[in-house]
């Protein structure tokens, strides 16, 4: 890993980790909740963001139980306070359908954001869907070039990530820089892009607080170092660990999920590795 990659890892000086009750005050900074697989709440000085949390899951990845995740359908606390809700691609262990249009007409102030693909699956599996379609956006830039949005105060710069160029099903997978409040983060879905091309988007001129980042980019002290080092991320959070029940391939190259966990915090030293679905954690941000 390069030094400069080292040091944006272990600036985690300025976070401190707790689990908490999920109707606990942020202090200022960043409130991050796992919501299962990449999924994750992010609150903000009293913005507060889903991304990928609307789902039902798929076999070999974490995810919510049924009461958690009719919780979230029927928007109850703390997704009743939810404003944003963005979702990368439309996989199942990404994005629901009838689950996102249950909440959508449950917080009836939140908006959606993701691409032109998953907005048709919304349209076409939901069946209230025009109650909700003033606060649907579809969004999906150019490859290599960027979008931005501003909704309800926060800054959405949308990014085309590529999600695998051989892909015999392509799907369209969009990532988020996202700014509140004086904080920000950056989600990149399950993309496959290269270190160099996640650089052409000069992502480390956006001051990025955390980066949320699929642990298959975090294996290797070389590319780990490379992709790491053109986000240049306060805070890392690897994200869509396998569960500990998947198949060994997905495990692979470790025999368990320990196994992994172990080393991916070896690659990447002061990474967040959360596991517990709505596991709280508290990352201070540089003044």
């Amino acid at each position: 890993m390069t030094q400069k990659a080292r040091r944006t890892v272990l600036s985690a000086a300025f976070l401190f980790f707790a689990v908490m009750g999920c109707s606990g005050k942020a202090p200022p900074g960043l409130q991050i909740t796992l919501l299962g697989n990449e999924g994750f709440l992010v609150e903000a000085g009293g913005s507060t963001v889903i991304v990928d949390g609307l789902y039902r899951g798929l076999h070999g990845y974490v995810a919510p139980t049924d009461e958690q995740r009719g919780n979230r359908e029927r928007a109850e606390p703390p997704f009743d306070e939810v404003d944003l809700v963005l979702v990368t691609h439309n996989h199942p262990d990404h994005f629901d359908a009838r689950v996102v249009e249950g909440f959508l007409n449950a917080n009836r102030h939140a908006v959606f954001v993701s691409t032109p693909m998953a907005v048709d699956h919304l349209r076409d599996e939901g069946d209230r869907f025009r109650s909700i379609s003033e606060r649907v956006v579809a969004v999906y830039p150019a490859e290599g070039e960027s979008q931005h949005l501003e909704i309800d105060g926060i800054g959405i710069e949308v990014l085309n990530l590529h999600h695998g160029r051989d892909r015999s099903l392509p799907v369209e997978n969009i990532g988020f820089v996202v700014e509140m409040n004086g904080a920000s983060f950056l989600h990149i879905g399950d993309t496959l892009a290269t270190a160099d091309e996640l650089a052409a988007l000069e992502l480390s001129d956006r001051g990025i607080d955390i980066a949320f980042v699929p642990y298959w980019h975090l294996l290797d002290s070389k590319s780990a170092g490379d992709y790491l080092e053109v986000i240049d991320a306060t805070t890392v959070v690897a994200m869509h660990l396998p569960a500990a029940d998947a198949p060994p391939s997905y495990l692979d190259p470790a025999e368990d999920l320990d196994g992994l966990i172990r080393l991916i915090r070896e690659v990447v030293p002061g990474v967040l590795v959360p596991t517990e679905v709505m596991e709280v954690t508290q990352i201070r941000t540089p003044e």
